[in-house]
């Protein structure tokens, strides 16, 4: 695994890399938290992959520029990141934060994304979600419920919080593993 930086969309990105050939996973970490939250999942990926984990614009290693922080804008900076590493089509992965800019992603580059994991946040703006915003604390509470949509996979860990990738890595991580690897 390496540490690397690219200057991208007006700003410096930090990123760890590891592997080479096969699909390219890319792996958008939370809020207060950086690329090496992923470690765990880039040690069993890499074998197959090559994954690319940024640290998002003002998180990490990465520029803390004074604006740009929408989702469309942080994803804008993720896709100028892909095209600067020559990746077409990508496997992506959000958590948290990092789900919302995964959605931000696919939603504008919906060609460039073969794969797409979102994970333990909500989708501003789909469902019930201000509702859900609205109880502070308790919105993980209610994602499991009618906000989902249908036909989505997912792995429901009993007796855990909503932090899975930190609760239960190994419930989780082979279950990513297993999607990443269809």
């Amino acid at each position: 695994m390496e540490s690397k930086f690219a200057d991208v969309n007006g700003i410096r990105l930090h990123y760890l890399a590891a592997g080479e050939g096969g699909d390219p996973v890319v792996l958008l970490h939370g809020f207060a938290e950086t690329s090496h939250m992923w470690r765990p999942l880039i040690a069993e990926l890499s074998d197959h992959h090559t994954v690319i984990a940024p640290d998002l614009r003002g998180f990490g290693q990465s520029s803390a520029p004074s604006d740009g922080y929408t989702k469309t804008t942080m994803a804008q900076d993720i896709h100028a990141l892909v095209k600067s590493l020559k990746l077409d089509r990508i496997r992506l992965v959000g958590h948290d934060i990092g789900l919302m800019v995964a959605y931000a992603f696919a939603a504008q580059f919906p060609q460039e994304v073969d794969r797409l994991v979102l994970m333990e946040a909500f989708l501003p703006g789909v469902g019930d979600w201000n509702s859900v915003f609205l109880l502070r604390d308790l919105w993980h509470f209610h994602f499991y419920g009618r906000m989902v949509a249908k036909k989505v996979e997912g792995v429901l860990v009993k007796g855990s919080g909503h932090w899975l990738m930190e609760e239960a890595p190994g419930e989780v991580i082979p279950r990513l593993v297993e999607f990443l690897r269809r």
